[in-house]
């Protein structure tokens, strides 16, 4: 793909694997049940519409950080719109991270809740918690402290050939169980997979569920900043190949899992596999095991943003504190931990990540980004960036007129998460 090896840091592929690690996680197991929410035809429109809006915000996010010469999510978005929407965002990257961190823990339970249910029951040992328990004190928390994690490739393909394992689980369960009979006479028909099984809120699910199944806008400025090829061209290419790719696995897991399941399927698809598991399918074992391995890896590289995110807020002469440096990852670990064990249920928070934070950092600021960048070129010199506070300025008529997709992604991030937030909150209360 590029001169410097296939992969090599700072090689194009490198990016895209990247890119595809911080986007595939912990959503890829509750898409199968939204399809069955919204039906086949519907689904794969929002999933193209969020596949398509997150590779623009990719190439946003990246022009951003060429216009202002930062590599930080928040910085970025200070040096453009002043501190108050630094704050905003830095909030928002905050809540994100630690939300997500959550849902991943949560995944790791409920994988191991599939494979350790049998033996739970036989000896009335909660063995889910105490194994996700123990593969958070001796994997995830000590692995969180280093500070380099993201830069480990090591660790990002290791995470994305999990997800492939992840997949071919869900298809072999598929192959070997074949179509649900609510896709069969006389109980079903085909028209049932086409038809959305939930009302407006659930659809609402579905779209926030998307939202955060694409969200990976957090490590879009490191990523960036480690590319030896900044063109336009190679980020226009790692951001469609990154979420190509995650697109792929998302449409062959609902698809199959649906498919599989019918109306029977849980929020996460892993819960399903108990049947399975009993009968002793290795294949099965081994997708469970790679959701593990898959999620802890999202869990590991979601650290690095969240200290960025936590430093931001400190005054300058912290950031290099090694105190803080440590201590941040150590008590985010530890405390998203804690919550995940002590309420699991992640479509909720899936769905509460992804519209009240994922509305802001996927869709609203990367064309906030996009605009200003724009305004930046015809105000100053290509490649010297004067910081402008003039947040209005980006609202004239004008401004409308020239962005169609950038307002497009703002109007969208702004339903998502009024509305979006308000369905996650009214299914939460009455689920």
């Amino acid at each position: 793909m590029s001169n410097q090896g296939f992969m090599r840091a700072g090689s194009t592929s490198v990016a895209i694997i990247t890119l595809a690690k911080g986007t595939l996680g912990a959503g890829i197991l509750a898409l199968p049940s939204k399809a069955a929410f919204s039906g086949f035809p519907l689904f794969f429109v929002l999933l193209a519409i969020g596949g398509y809006f997150t590779s623009k915000s990719i190439e946003m996010i990246a022009r951003g950080a060429s216009k202002t010469g930062k590599y930080v999510f928040e910085e970025i978005t200070e040096a453009m719109f002043g501190r108050v929407m630094g704050v905003i965002l830095g909030i928002s990257m905050l809540l994100n991270c630690y939300g997500a961190s959550i849902v991943y823990v949560i995944a790791i339970y409920d994988s191991l809740k599939a494979l350790l249910g049998q033996v739970q029951a036989q000896t009335g040992v909660n063995w889910p918690l105490y194994a996700t328990l123990i593969i958070g004190g001796t994997v995830l928390v000590p692995l969180s402290i280093f500070e380099k994690i993201n830069s480990l490739r090591i660790v990002s393909v290791a995470g994305v050939f999990g997800v492939f394992f992840t997949v071919a689980s869900v298809v072999y369960a598929l192959a070997y169980d074949g179509v649900s009979q609510d896709f069969k006479p006389p109980t079903g028909n085909v028209s049932t997979m086409m038809v959305p099984q939930g009302g407006f809120v659930d659809i609402m699910t579905v779209i926030s569920t998307v939202t955060f199944a694409f969200c990976n806008q957090f490590n879009v400025p490191q990523v960036y900043h480690e590319m030896n090829d900044k063109s336009p061209q190679a980020v226009t290419k790692a951001a469609y190949l990154s979420t190509g790719l995650a697109m792929a696995l998302y449409i062959v897991t609902a698809v199959a899992g649906y498919l599989c399941y019918g109306l029977g399927i849980q929020k996460d698809i892993m819960l399903n596999f108990t049947d399975l598991i009993e009968t002793g399918h290795v294949l099965i074992y081994i997708g469970i095991s790679a959701v593990t391995l898959s999620v802890s890896v999202c869990h590991l590289l979601n650290n690095f943003p969240m200290r960025l995110s936590v430093i931001f807020f400190l005054p300058e002469h912290y950031h290099e504190n090694r105190v803080i440096k440590l201590a941040v990852p150590f008590f985010t670990a530890v405390s998203t931990i804690a919550i995940a064990c002590l309420y699991a249920d992640l479509s909720i928070f899936l769905g509460l990540v992804g519209a009240l934070t994922g509305s802001i950092i996927c869709y609203i600021v990367p064309a906030m980004f996009s605009i200003r960048a724009k305004q930046i070129e015809q105000e100053v010199a290509v490649d010297v960036f004067k910081p402008i506070n003039n947040l209005p300025s980006i609202w004239s008529l004008n401004s409308i007129l020239n962005n169609p997709i950038e307002y497009t992604m703002i109007a969208l991030g702004v339903v998502i998460g009024i509305v979006g937030t308000f369905c996650e909150f009214y299914s939460c209360f009455t689920s």
